[in-house]
């Protein structure tokens, strides 16, 4: 016997799992009645994945016991769509289903592989889940500092690299940043479309590029700038400086 809203009523498991009535069986996982929930559980891993997406929708019921089933069915399915669910069940508010999420999802990545849960492990974690921080420990630095930067977030991948001992990568995100800061004086100097970094050099010392220049001050200030971002090393630095205040 289970009870369904204020009535009690008859909960017929197997009838439910002969019909694939999947929405039925995840609300008999909050019923009151031990034998029932786990009935429930038990049919719905037999239904498997046709049952998945409904599962992953029961992660976010009212009921924690029906969070906390549903989070234990989607282990034994290893489904990779329970992946990203998964990860943000290590959020919920109950303690009882964190850690069972915790648990599922070392098994899950088992099966399908820790490479598919690297992005939504990263957005969780700027979401502010710092559950997820273990799990990206565990997997290969390089492909996790790989996804940082797919994902444009090029000082996580920096500090990914330079925390793991990775220099040279570190350092190539460091490029990658300086060149980006270069598009971005390109086009407030030039005003209109992407010019090179020799343009963006040349436009410093001449602003013919600008109509009519601008102080030396402003100038020198913009050298500097250049010089602290990569862009130019001391050498070009000292030239320019030179080709500036010799106008």
């Amino acid at each position: 016997m289970g009870w369904f809203g204020s009535k009690k009523v008859k909960v017929d498991v197997k009838r439910m799992e002969t019909e694939k009535d999947v929405d039925g069986l995840i609300e008999a996982l909050g019923d009151g009645g031990p034998d029932v929930r786990k009935a429930a559980a038990g049919a719905l891993g037999e239904i498997g994945e046709p049952a998945v997406e409904s599962l992953i929708k029961a992660l976010g019921d009212r009921d924690r016991n029906v969070r906390k089933a549903a989070v234990e069915i989607l282990r034994v399915l290893g489904d990779e769509r329970a992946v990203a669910p998964l990860i943000m069940a290590l959020g919920d508010d109950y303690d009882g289903v964190r850690k069972v999420a915790a648990g599922a999802l070392e098994e899950v990545l088992e099966k399908v592989g820790d490479a598919r849960a690297v992005e939504p492990f990263i957005k969780a974690l700027k979401q502010g889940l710092s559950d997820t921080v273990p799990f990206l420990e565990k997997m290969p630095p390089a492909v996790v500092g790989a996804e940082y930067e797919r994902l444009e977030l090029h000082d996580d991948a920096e500090e990914w690299y330079t925390s793991h001992g990775m220099l040279e990568e570190a350092a190539a995100v460091r490029r990658k940043k300086a060149e980006m800061g270069a598009t971005k004086v390109s086009q407030k100097v030039v005003h209109g479309d992407e010019v090179t970094t020799t343009t963006i050099r040349d436009s410093v010392v001449s602003k013919s590029n600008v109509g009519g220049g601008s102080s030396k001050m402003q100038e020198l200030k913009e050298l500097t700038e250049m010089k602290e971002k990569g862009l130019i090393d001391d050498d070009e630095f000292q030239q320019m400086k030179k080709e500036i205040l010799g106008k």
